[in-house]
């Protein structure tokens, strides 16, 4: 069946139409999604929120349109929303982790403060010895690289290679534990 026979049926709510248009079209857009997110995980994510919106707005559908093009500018939309959100998350995380929490509230920010800082040192004593080190010396005490290198003995392309893995592991473990995303 062509697209435009199979929307005919979807908007008249047949669950076959929309499974067929479904598996049409799921290898391709979850790889256009994993294109630009770089996770499958939120891809099939993205996925599931599309066909949802597909099933939801059935009744609306036009079959004389595109709907591979329907369904790419469903999946292109949300794909920058989920971009966007997690911009807007890891902004948020940063802030809360490097600053004082602006509220007059002051009971609940320093409620949130103290989970944040738990969250931080549990991240940073999972590190290795010489990656904790290194970052808490140059995000802690605002020590150079260079310095960094001179008081621990060991070279500056050392402290940059232990100062990305310390990096890479907490985003890992803030994408992980606290469903925050980080753009790659």
């Amino acid at each position: 069946m062509q697209d435009n026979e199979l929307v005919n049926l979807l908007k008249n709510g047949s669950q076959e139409a929309f499974k067929e248009l479904y598996d049409r079209y799921k290898e391709v857009l979850i790889r256009v999604s994993k294109k630009f997110l770089k996770d499958t995980d939120s891809a099939e994510d993205i996925l599931h929120d599309i066909f949802l919106q597909v099933w939801e707005k059935r009744e609306t559908l036009n079959p004389e349109l595109s709907f591979s093009g329907y369904l790419y500018t469903l999946t292109k939309n949300t794909i920058l929303n989920e971009l966007r959100h997690a911009k807007t998350q890891a902004s948020f995380v940063q802030n809360i982790l490097m600053t004082e929490v602006d509220s007059t509230n002051q009971t609940y920010d320093k409620v949130i403060e103290n989970d944040y800082a738990k969250l931080l040192n549990v991240i940073i004593n999972s590190l290795s010895p010489a990656q904790k080190e290194v970052y808490q010396l140059s995000h802690i005490q605002g020590l150079t690289h260079k310095e960094i290198a001179e008081r621990m003995k060991i070279s500056v392309n050392t402290v940059n290679v232990h100062a990305t893995l310390a990096l890479k592991k907490i985003r890992k473990y803030l994408t992980r534990y606290a469903d925050i995303h980080f753009k790659k």
